[in-house]
């Protein structure tokens, strides 16, 4: 058996996302520790596993939620639905909303009354939320 080795190019969360790579190869965020495929045209490639977006709102006043770093959520209707400018470059393949206000706690799925709108592959609208009070918002991008 032979000993060898080789190594991915890697490199900080900054540095990756200036990469382009070429097609079909691999590089390693160190600061993220994620995995990144890349095609030869798109800087920084894609993050290969889960990635999510999570927003946590703690009420509808005022501007009251917290969101990743690049992250931009407004209020698209007053107190019903949330804009949410994630930056990913793709459209989510899912969403979950937790209802941290009730007991027990309880997870909201999309329905008549509380879905999302795709606006573009880099942002969303939620819309019926206007139920809740204090609340995550989480996005899946596979």
């Amino acid at each position: 058996m032979t000993n060898e080795r080789f190594q991915f190019v890697r490199g900080t969360t900054a540095e990756m996302n200036m990469y382009t790579g070429r097609d079909g190869e691999i590089s390693i965020d160190k600061d993220k520790k994620q995995i990144r495929l890349h095609n030869g045209t798109k800087k920084g490639g894609d993050v290969v596993g889960s990635d999510s977006v999570t927003v946590e709102v703690e009420s509808w006043a005022g501007s009251n939620w917290t969101a990743p770093l690049g992250v931009i959520v407004a209020k698209a209707l007053a107190g019903t639905s949330l804009s949410i400018k994630h930056n990913k470059g793709r459209f989510p393949i899912g969403w979950f909303a937790f209802n941290r206000a009730s007991t027990p706690m309880v997870g909201l799925i999309p329905s008549a009354t509380t879905n999302i709108q795709v606006v573009n592959e880099n942002e969303v609208i939620i819309t019926g939320l206007s139920s809740l009070t204090k609340f995550n918002v989480s996005l899946n991008f596979g």
